[in-house]
């Protein structure tokens, strides 16, 4: 687990995203390896995704509103809870 203290960085920033990926007993994962999940649009979307990780947008009530809709890029990553993540990944 990395947090913002143990990376000296917050999200939206890079750095935080880079830690994580570094931080698995088998060695650094390359960022298409790995998936991010969230609920806010800038920290937890396309931060991650600048970097080239998948990132998953939590919307447990289904509430989004069509303007947030309209930026996501892959409808597909958008979940009700973390139940829906793992059937998405265990399927590709």
């Amino acid at each position: 687990m990395v947090t913002s203290e143990s990376a000296a960085a917050a999200k939206p920033e890079p750095a935080i995203f880079r830690r994580a990926l570094g931080e698995f007993d088998a060695g650094p994962l390359p960022p298409q390896e790995v998936a991010h999940v969230g609920d806010e649009l800038e920290n937890d979307y396309f931060a991650p995704r600048s970097l080239g990780m998948t990132a998953f947008l939590v919307d447990q009530e289904g509430h989004l509103s069509s303007a947030v809709m309209q930026k996501v890029i892959d409808r597909r990553h958008v979940v009700r809870d973390l139940k829906d993540v793992s059937e998405i990944v265990t399927q590709n």
